[in-house]
């Protein structure tokens, strides 16, 4: 159990770290449902076997898994052309990068 909590103290870390790097970035009414969310999930911490829902699934595996921000993981992108040749009617649209589900600006 005291592999969770050093976990769960890593999960309050990464939080503060991101309520700063995305204050200004964000609205404010998702600040304060994410607020609260983490909030709840302070309160209540990981759930555990002695949880009814969870008392055939351990989270303590969790503990063994470094999470970082996802913005951690975003590769840079370069333009490039593209290796198809497009059809005339796509062919001036605007790219979209996506790098693990997430939108590459």
């Amino acid at each position: 159990m005291i592999a969770v909590k050093d976990q769960q103290d890593t999960y309050f870390r990464n939080f503060a770290e991101l309520e700063k790097r995305r204050a200004a970035k964000e609205p404010p009414w998702l600040q304060a449902i994410r607020t609260a969310a983490f909030g709840k999930f302070a309160e209540m911490g990981f759930p555990t076997t002695r949880n009814e829902e969870w008392k055939y699934t351990s989270v303590a595996p969790l503990s063994r898994v470094s999470f970082r921000h996802a913005a951690d993981y975003l590769a840079p992108v370069s333009v490039r052309k593209p290796d198809l040749e497009l059809p005339p009617d796509i062919a001036d649209c605007i790219p979209l990068h996506f790098y693990n589900g997430l939108l590459v600006e």
